[in-house]
């Protein structure tokens, strides 16, 4: 799936400037979390590939989470300095769960 959302609004978004390796990492990431947000969704709330706002903006902010921490570390540490990051590789926000629950048709 080709990204949903074009990389220059992501790095309006996170006014960050990409190019080369990191463009591209930022372009299959986009990609990634547009496949995954239209498969919950079951496509709902796409018009031609393209996100309705608020899907949009799950897709951005999921996004940067991603890009922070591509690999999953849990912890870094730096002589006496430490930092501990999110165990969970990737899991979805509360209010990113609330948006697309809205276009989601559940099993009945």
């Amino acid at each position: 799936m080709p990204s949903p959302i074009p990389a220059s609004d992501y790095q309006q978004f996170a006014k960050e400037t990409y190019s080369g390796d990191n463009l591209a990492q930022l372009n299959s990431v986009l990609s990634v979390v547009g496949s995954m947000v239209s498969s919950y969704t079951r496509g709902r709330g796409f018009t031609d590939g393209t996100p309705a706002d608020d899907l949009k903006a799950v897709i951005m902010t999921a996004t940067a989470r991603m890009l922070k921490n591509p690999n999953g570390i849990r912890s870094e540490s730096m002589g006496p300095f430490m930092t501990q990051y999110d165990q969970a590789v990737f899991n979805w926000t509360l209010s990113e769960l609330t948006v697309m629950d809205r276009y989601r048709v559940k099993a009945q």
